[in-house]
């Protein structure tokens, strides 16, 4: 399959000349061609281009129909952990490896882990025109590849997993979030990364000797792991990053 096939089907976008025109100011390069796509169109509109347009009654008849499958008895209007597993699943979703369960999170406003309320999940897919499992899939899929929303998710997955009253991260917690935020990352990886290294050789190994992570510490580190690793040797000490990105420097470099 061309680069010019495949972006047309990961992106949904049904115009040939466009998608050639992407690839080509993206020097060659899929990904980011894609990437350059989703933060130059809306990417709502995107999904819709490969979906059939319905009208919005139909389409809220249709949503809560797909909830009503996996409501909870006791309260119809709200989907508890169980009823999310099997919706979950019948995405082709695994919520303990895939980046796409912690976007639906963010999509749907859920307002606590494995919970989806009806008002919500009708309004939000069908502000997207996504009334079916293969819809809500694919919208699922494209949107990863938004950078500018992503950066949204990522914020949003940080107070998502936190505990009731907690300021913090609980170090095992941050990095298994961190794990499938970056699934796709981590599979792509033929040698190490900053981010990479960052994850399981100082944080997940006991060695940054942190017990938790900040707001501040999770947020930066996005920014953080799109650092090349020869360029962080030349990290300016005066650059605002928290402490645990100084220590990881020192850490790499065998700093004293």
């Amino acid at each position: 399959m061309s680069n010019t096939d495949q972006f047309m089907q990961i992106t949904g976008c049904m115009n040939r000349d466009l998608a050639r025109r992407y690839i080509r100011k993206s020097g060659g390069f899929l990904d980011l061609a894609i990437d350059n796509y989703y933060n130059h169109e809306n990417p709502a509109a995107s999904s819709g281009t490969s979906m059939k347009q319905i009208p919005q009654r139909q389409a809220v008849e249709e949503l809560n129909k797909v909830f009503d499958r996996y409501a909870e008895h006791a309260n119809p209007n709200q989907m508890d952990i169980d009823g999310t597993i099997a919706y979950f699943t019948d995405l082709g979703i695994d919520p303990e490896k895939d980046v796409e369960a912690i976007i639906a999170a963010y999509t749907l406003e859920s307002p606590s882990t494995g919970v989806f309320t009806r008002d919500a999940f009708v309004k939000n897919w069908a502000k997207v025109n996504a009334t079916n499992a293969e819809d809500m899939s694919r919208y699922l899929h494209q949107a990863k590849h938004n950078s500018k929303l992503m950066d949204l998710v990522n914020k949003f997955a940080f107070k998502y997993a936190l505990e009731e009253g907690k300021r913090k991260l609980a170090v095992e917690d941050a990095v298994a979030l961190w794990r499938v935020i970056y699934n796709d990352d981590f599979a792509k990886i033929q040698e190490p990364s900053t981010m990479s290294i960052f994850i399981n050789d100082f944080v997940a190994s006991g060695k940054s000797g942190k017990e938790s992570i900040s707001m501040d510490e999770w947020n930066m580190s996005r920014l953080f792991f799109s650092i090349p690793l020869p360029e962080l040797e030349h990290l300016s000490e005066d650059a605002a990053w928290p402490v645990l990105m100084d220590d990881f420097v020192d850490f790499l470099y065998q700093r004293e």
